[in-house]
């Protein structure tokens, strides 16, 4: 089963859905609210991320696009980065890292 990484709202987290990677809330430089990678989501654990005012949770997700889709979501992706980015210098180093990263943060 092929799954993607998906950034949600603590609204839109369901319970049973996994965590992608290792949560840690802190609030004035401490910390208030962790969960391990891979933790499964309960309806309590939804009600402390919204009271720790947490904004955004990795979780991971079933990715039911077929193939064909997966590849035109890439290609639409990485038009968008080249209208945003089309005043810009692509050729400094920077910049091409840049966009890499968005690029692989944007296929997931």
């Amino acid at each position: 089963m092929a799954t993607r990484t998906r950034h949600l709202a603590p609204h839109d987290l369901q319970p049973g859905m996994v965590l992608a990677q290792a949560l840690t809330l802190v609030e004035h430089g401490i910390v208030t609210y962790t969960l391990p990678g891979g933790h499964v989501l309960t309806q309590e654990n939804q009600h402390q991320l919204a009271s720790h005012h947490a904004v955004c949770v990795q979780v991971e997700q079933e990715d039911t696009r077929t193939d064909a889709q997966r590849e035109a979501d890439a290609l639409r992706q990485a038009g968008r980065l080249k209208m945003i980015f089309r005043h810009a210098d692509l050729g400094a180093p920077e910049n091409q890292a840049l966009i890499q990263a968005l690029l692989t943060h944007r296929s997931a």
